[in-house]
């Protein structure tokens, strides 16, 4: 019986599930279209790119997707287990809520997994070229990009007073050192950087080394000097850090390079990093919150359960931007920036969980 009921209710909840993601999805993609395609068309460009940038879309969609899905597939389920007498019949045979929920439950933990992966592994990458895409084919009227400045590897700054995209070219660059309390130890200038497939060239190169009083030293100058750490031409088109372009380990180690007198950069950083783990979560939260909205034996609560739904949804979006601007503007912890949203809620389902009758 255990394994009977267990592989119906699996095989349905994925049923539902995959049938409102796929309706979920192809709203965006409608929506997508009509917004995107006239300046795809505007510009002269095929449809094959436009269908690239719609695939580079899919990963971080179907991250934001999956804990609706979840929502809503369960509270379908539920409610018309409900309606049909499925659940009191369980209940009454002596099936405890807790064996009735084991596949949700392993199916919102399976769900969090790939919501994590796609978001820490696929997402950032597909971020970046879909900007990288915006960059060059939206842009061709623009030559050159003006006053970038970048962020490298052990807290080194980069300013670009000009890039030209066709020759990959920079003219006026420079490079800032600093160690990790903030203190300047080196600036490099190059009138002109060329990019030769895999380093940069830089000419009329002068190196400006300060003392530990801040003070400038001896400069040194050179013809040609070869730099191979520095963004390369596709780095340079998206122009500027972005955290969303990165996996939790290469955030972790950037936070790492950020100065500590560099507190609101950091901690707004520390913030981005934690929302990696917590966002994965949220599928198994909204099932939480499912659970008591679902279980109904009211014939006319179909439409009520959904909509109460949707606002548990809204609700839950409204609390997770206050917490996320707290964060980043240093008014609550990193951690608890990512994270209360989420244990507010979940509690909030334990606890309504605990009037439903099982």
């Amino acid at each position: 019986m255990g394994r009977i009921l267990f592989t119906y209710l699996f095989k349905n909840f994925w049923s539902t599930f995959l049938l409102v993601l796929f309706t979920f999805l192809s709203l965006i993609f409608i929506v997508d279209l009509m917004d995107k395609l006239d300046e795809f068309m505007s510009y002269g460009l095929p449809f094959k790119d436009y269908i690239l940038y719609c695939f580079y879309t899919i990963p971080p969609v179907i991250v934001y997707c999956l804990p609706f899905s979840v929502l809503l597939s369960a509270l379908r389920l539920l409610h018309s287990m409900s309606l049909s007498n499925e659940y009191t019949s369980l209940i009454m045979g002596g099936i405890s809520l807790n064996k009735i929920m084991l596949p949700f439950f392993m199916s919102a933990f399976f769900l969090s997994a790939v919501s994590f992966f796609l978001n820490d592994q696929i997402a950032p990458e597909t971020r970046f070229r879909q900007r990288l895409m915006q960059r060059e084919k939206f842009k061709l009227n623009q030559p050159y990009l003006k006053n970038i400045n970048l962020t490298g590897k052990d807290g080194k700054k980069y300013y670009l007073h000009e890039y030209h995209k066709k020759e990959k070219k920079i003219s006026g660059f420079m490079i800032t050192e600093t160690d990790a309390f903030g203190q300047l130890q080196q600036r490099v200038f190059a009138e002109e950087m060329i990019w030769h497939k895999d380093h940069w060239s830089g000419n009329k190169v002068q190196v400006q080394p300060y003392s530990n009083d801040g003070l400038p030293a001896k400069a040194a100058c050179y013809e040609t000097i070869i730099f191979k750490d520095i963004p390369k031409p596709e780095e340079i088109l998206v122009s500027k850090v972005d955290p969303t372009f990165m996996n939790a380990r290469l955030l972790k180690k950037l936070i790492k390079t950020i100065p500590e007198n560099k507190e609101k950069i950091k901690k707004g950083l520390m913030v981005d990093y934690y929302r990696k783990f917590s966002l994965a979560f949220l599928p198994l939260v909204f099932l939480f919150l499912a659970i008591p909205f679902g279980i109904t034996h009211e014939k006319e609560v179909s439409s009520k359960a959904i909509g109460a739904g949707v606002i548990v949804c809204l609700v839950y979006y409204l609390f997770d931007v206050i917490f996320y601007q707290a964060g980043k503007g240093l008014l609550i912890s990193p951690l608890l920036s990512a994270w209360m949203s989420h244990v507010l809620f979940l509690l909030t389902g334990v606890i309504l969980i605990r009037k439903v009758p099982h």
